[in-house]
């Protein structure tokens, strides 16, 4: 049963990275210069055209490794917030996260 358990968890764990880098080469040809899908592909081996290659590697994979790196980070502060409290259901609402996020929505929306 334990190996059944661990097979499972490596399957979800491979699944989960393979939808990361869909979402990763997808969310890199958006933006207010479209870049097809297969050229974004060619740019990240280094056969696409200077331009793509610029857009991409200077502008758009900085930020969206930017986002992936503050997601990983927020991931692994819930679970620490979890195991401080030693509640699995601890919430934001516990330390003033939400509150926090609505004010600065609040602030940032007035400006």
């Amino acid at each position: 049963m334990l190996k059944s358990s661990k097979r499972f968890v490596s399957l979800k764990i491979l699944t989960l990275a393979l939808l990361l880098l869909v979402a990763l080469i997808l969310s890199i040809g958006l933006g207010s210069l479209h870049v097809p899908t297969w050229d974004v592909i060619k740019a990240m081996v280094g056969m696409g055209e200077q331009k793509y290659q610029l857009i991409l590697f200077e502008l758009r994979l900085p930020r969206i490794m930017a986002a992936i790196l503050v997601g990983a980070a927020m991931a692994v502060s819930g679970t620490i917030l979890q195991a401080l409290v030693r509640n699995p259901l601890a919430s934001p609402d516990l330390m003033g996260t939400t509150s926090g996020a609505t004010a600065a929505v609040v602030a940032s929306s007035r400006s």
